[in-house]
């Protein structure tokens, strides 16, 4: 028995079966103190069946290779249906083969040896440890290299496929001088070893802890704000968030009924790609077989798009964007692929010294915190203050507060400093004044 002929029997009960094989090779390893902590080398193989009777839609989740197991439950949950809600559901079957080479998958993958996986982490710790006499802990280091394939398979026989590779690493270290003690962090992703930023890792999460020592409360006041770029990672996932068209069918984004009106700054663009060559959020094809490419969300600060999957598209009769990612709860989520900020004007830090009162933000606490509807947040800095660009001193346990759409409406300076944590590619951005709170 294979897996199409499991279709085929089904589709003698359902009117429709979708079925997302997801395999994942996984090793990974984390040392401390130049020695191994732990080594994790693990295989996973997850079955989603999404199946679809009388316009109602029922999903779940096999884990391993059974595929009586698969039969099995196909067969028990027919009664399911009779307590469904009929909501006109239909699962994609506009799909199409991506035949673009995307460069998702390094063969370097199948050469790496144990001892070079090791030898990259032990790298990453001893970048942070000689940065700086101030480093006196590196609290963990891992580097994971991973294989993942996909295969859709559609009830008329038709399946995709695809194969990627991916290689992450991260460290948390300890800086301390005179009592006081300060964290930094750092994390790199690729999708070819020979982009993987190792020897970098390290340093910068050294350079953040190290920059953060005799850190104080400052003043309470209105001072310029920089997002570092670290920072404007967490605050893009945010706004994923509020350009989710399910969170808006939901009522739960202030994006709502904003399509075609202005949301940010001029200077400001946003778009999701997955089509973007060796790209960390790429793909062929998402989830439910759609696939996709670029979509505008933000262009000069006008909102022009929203991320959709299937359901939503139809839903909001607008097209379907290719961003749909099913959960291990097997809910079909959306999610962007590589999501870049861009600024029309590129600037560098020398325009620091043209302000006074700048905070540069290199540390947050409560980002996830901020509420979706009103866009109000109330988060937790650190980082560095600066006065007409001229470094003055570390700062911290201060509290920003205002809103995501008064941030966006008030960019100033867009830097020159891109990067790409793991399909969030963005530089730092400098906002006009807001309220601090301090001492």
């Amino acid at each position: 028995m294979d897996y199409l002929t499991i279709i085929e029997e089904g589709l003698k009960v359902y009117d429709d079966i979708q079925l997302l094989i997801v395999e994942n090779e996984t090793k990974k390893v984390t040392v401390k103190h130049g020695e191994i902590e732990d080594f994790l080398t693990s295989i996973n193989k997850d079955h989603f069946i999404r199946i679809i009777k009388d316009g109602k839609h029922y999903s779940f989740r096999v884990s391993g290779g059974d595929l009586k197991e698969i039969k099995k439950v196909l067969n028990e949950v027919k009664d399911i249906f009779l307590y469904l809600t009929n909501e006109n559901y239909e699962l994609n079957r506009n799909y199409s083969k991506y035949d673009k080479e995307l460069y998702l998958k390094d063969n370097f993958y199948y050469k790496m040896n144990n001892s070079q996986l090791v030898n990259t982490a032990l790298e990453i710790e001893a970048s942070a440890l000689n940065y700086s006499k101030y480093v006196k802990n590196v609290r963990y280091t891992n580097f994971t290299a991973t294989l993942e394939k996909k295969y859709l398979l559609f009830s008329d026989g038709e399946v995709l496929t695809e194969e990627s590779t991916n290689f992450s690493g991260s460290t948390y270290v300890v800086a301390e001088k005179d009592g006081d003690s300060q964290s930094g962090y750092d994390f790199s992703s690729s999708v070819y070893f020979d982009d993987f930023e190792y020897n970098l890792i390290g340093q910068r999460a050294a350079i953040e802890a190290v920059s953060l020592l005799g850190g104080k409360k400052l003043k309470s006041g209105k001072y310029y704000i920089v997002f570092k770029n670290t920072i404007m990672a967490e605050f893009l996932e945010l706004i994923e968030y509020l350009v989710n068209a399910e969170n808006i069918l939901k009522n739960k984004s202030l994006m709502k009924d904003m399509l075609g009106k202005e949301v940010a700054s001029k200077n400001l663009s946003i778009v999701d790609n997955s089509k973007i060559e060796r790209g960390v959020g790429s793909y062929c094809f998402d989830d439910e077989g759609v696939v996709g490419g670029r979509t505008e969300i933000i262009k000069n600060g006008i909102l022009k798009g929203i991320l959709h999957n299937n359901f939503t598209s139809k839903k909001l009769n607008q097209k379907n964007t290719g961003n749909a990612s099913i959960t291990g709860s097997v809910k079909v989520d959306i999610s962007a692929s590589n999501l870049i900020l861009s600024g029309e004007q590129i600037v560098n830090f020398d325009v620091l010294k043209d302000y006074n009162d700048v905070l540069l933000v290199t540390d947050v606490m409560g980002m996830h915190m901020a509420d979706p509807i009103s866009g109000d947040f109330s988060i937790g800095i650190s980082g560095i203050y600066f006065k007409n660009g001229e470094e003055v001193t570390p700062f911290n346990e201060m509290v920003l507060t205002g809103n995501i759409t008064d941030l966006l409406k008030n960019v100033i300076a867009v830097f020159d400093d891109t990067r790409d944590f793991g399909g969030v590619i963005t530089p730092s951005i400098m906002f006009d004044k807001f309220m601090v709170s301090g001492s």
